[in-house]
């Protein structure tokens, strides 16, 4: 091998460490943006199923005319709002999470590292063979989606 390509593999071989040490950062990032977006979701759930129930209990003379409006108007949003997220949700999965993941794979084949930290998230066992943390978000916006669907039925039934 001569000094030239010593020299070049030397640089890669340091280029693949950063780029390692920054696909785990980016990792970190992505779990974070991941569970700030569930816990903003579910605020905003709260927050909306709190006006609906203070329109639904509230009498008519005191809200006017947009007590039917409202009725039908925040449940419409917090569906629009889910949605939004949850595709936001699926749009950081796959920059960060399958990016991350498959680059971090690949730099692990490179270096011969067989039980490296993206090759331990991936052996991790799973409870019950059936939970994971992207099913578990599933779940809970799936809860979402049931409380506006629920809300929807709900000022059918009783606004008209």
């Amino acid at each position: 091998m001569s000094a030239t390509n010593s020299g070049s593999s030397e640089h890669y071989h340091q280029f693949l460490i950063v780029e390692y040490s920054e696909i785990l950062s980016s990792w970190r990032y992505y779990g974070t943006m991941r569970f700030g977006i569930l816990a903003f979701s579910i605020t905003l759930t709260s927050f909306l199923v709190g006006v609906y129930r203070y329109f639904l209990t509230v009498e008519l003379g005191k809200v006017g005319e947009i007590k039917n409006l409202a009725l039908w108007t925040i449940p419409f949003l917090g569906m629009l709002s889910a949605a939004a997220l949850v595709l936001l949700d699926m749009r950081i999965r796959a920059a960060y999470g399958h990016a991350c993941y498959l680059r971090g794979r690949e730099i692990e084949g490179i270096f011969g590292i067989s039980y490296g930290h993206i090759t331990r998230l991936e052996m991790s066992p799973q409870p019950f063979a059936l939970i994971t943390h992207t099913r578990i978000i599933w779940g809970i916006y799936l809860a979402m989606f049931s409380v506006w669907g629920y809300l929807f039925y709900k000022t059918a039934t009783t606004a008209g």
